[in-house]
């Protein structure tokens, strides 16, 4: 069946779009630099980011089910705005851990409630079979974001003048305005009658229900021990292209070329349960990232290393649609963007002790790096492999 989008989607797609146009990204580090902040604080910047982003996950999700999911959705927005006017004044390292923990909090904000707002729309619209339809074209809109905004952050800001940084900021400023402007016009799904609850209530209802349905928590920790590293592997790619010989001069064009191809991925993503059956569709998107993983470990060509990576960018893109529709299937409306938070901030404890073992591999050998990553994955795919009767809601 092809998806008919709803305009509420295309709302919050177009609304994450403006957002996430960062066009300072490509440039971050010597900006930090030109604003006096050496490797170790900038290093330390994604430490406050990840920390608070943890801290915030649950609190912001019990927000959204008691006060709304269009409320928490306008102030991640306008945090966002307040992150950049701070960018914009920044001097010191104090200035941007601040900036980096307000952005923790406005992450937080967002992570469950879009994707619940999605699935209750969709719901009571009677189309929630839909859901990875619907969340495919979200994610596509909003990755699109991270393919135009470097090529023209890197265009404008060539000579790596304090003028150019201050230019990105500015046009970044105005592409979250226009996103904040956006969410003002968001619809809540949320029945009014649901609203109010008490919230520490709803967090134990979260995980009584994590903990008792037990199809729900099969999934959960299939998603989780089966991340297949996104973030970790942006990191680690710059040393493996260069171990492979590949150009430096291309590495913006390979990485724009593999997002382009996560964008086309999450589009389609709902036709891989069609071909291949949700037990075998499932296990192919989890297993095979960590196979890519092994063969990186001892690949080191200065083409086949960039057809891996592009390869793996994309499957790993292909799960999430999945698992937002199997994951909210299990979930009531009144509680589900707090049991999202609480999933999501499993996930952030599970990744951040992985980054620190990856992390310490990496020192001694990449290869070895590779090697940790694809085992667990293939493994968790294997342990905690589900089928059918896991995503029937009973």
């Amino acid at each position: 069946m092809k998806l008919k989008v709803e305009k509420e989607i295309i709302k919050l797609s177009l609304m994450s779009f403006f957002l996430n146009l960062f066009f300072l990204g490509p440039v971050i580090v010597f900006f930090f630099q030109q604003r006096g902040l050496d490797y170790f604080q900038i290093l330390s910047l994604e430490s406050i980011l990840v920390l608070f982003i943890f801290l915030f996950e649950v609190p912001t999700g019990i927000f959204a089910d008691k006060f709304g999911r269009k409320k928490s959705i306008i102030l991640g927005a306008f945090i966002n705005v307040t992150n950049i006017v701070i960018f914009l004044f920044a001097n010191s390292f104090v200035h941007f851990a601040l900036a980096y923990a307000l952005s923790g909090i406005s992450i937080a904000f967002f992570s469950g409630t879009i994707e619940a707002l999605i699935y209750d729309y969709l719901k009571q619209k009677n189309k929630k079979h839909l859901m990875k339809q619907a969340m495919g074209t979200y994610g596509a809109i909003t990755t699109m974001a991270s393919v135009i905004a470097p090529v023209i952050g890197s265009y404008l800001a060539k000579d790596l003048l304090p003028s150019q940084f201050t230019l990105l900021l500015y046009l970044t400023l105005g592409m979250i305005l226009i996103g904040f402007v956006i969410s003002l016009l968001i619809e809540d799904s949320r029945k009014k009658d649901v609203v109010g609850e008490n919230p520490f209530i709803m967090l134990k209802e979260g995980i009584e229900l994590l903990w008792q349905n037990k199809s729900l928590l099969r999934i959960v920790l299939l998603n989780v021990f089966s991340s297949p590293f996104i973030f970790t592997i942006m990191y680690l790619v710059q040393p493996y292209f260069k171990m492979s010989d590949v150009n430096v001069a291309f590495f913006g064009t390979i990485t724009s070329v593999a997002l382009l191809l996560s964008a086309f991925a999450q589009k389609y993503a709902y036709k891989i349960e069609k071909i291949f059956g949700i037990k075998r569709g499932v296990f192919l998107v989890t297993f095979l990232p960590g196979v890519l993983y092994l063969f990186m470990s001892f690949v080191f060509h200065p083409i086949w290393s960039v057809v891996l990576f592009i390869f793996l960018r994309a499957i790993i893109e292909i799960r999430y649609p999945i698992f937002s529709d199997y994951k909210n299937i299990h979930i009531p409306e009144k509680i589900r963007a707090t049991v999202l938070s609480l999933i999501s901030q499993l996930s952030s404890f599970y990744l951040m002790i992985m980054r620190l073992i990856i992390g310490k591999l990496s020192e001694y050998n990449l290869s070895y790096s590779f090697i940790f990553m694809g085992l667990v994955v293939m493994a968790a795919s294997i342990y905690f492999r589900i089928g059918e009767d896991h995503v029937e809601c009973k």
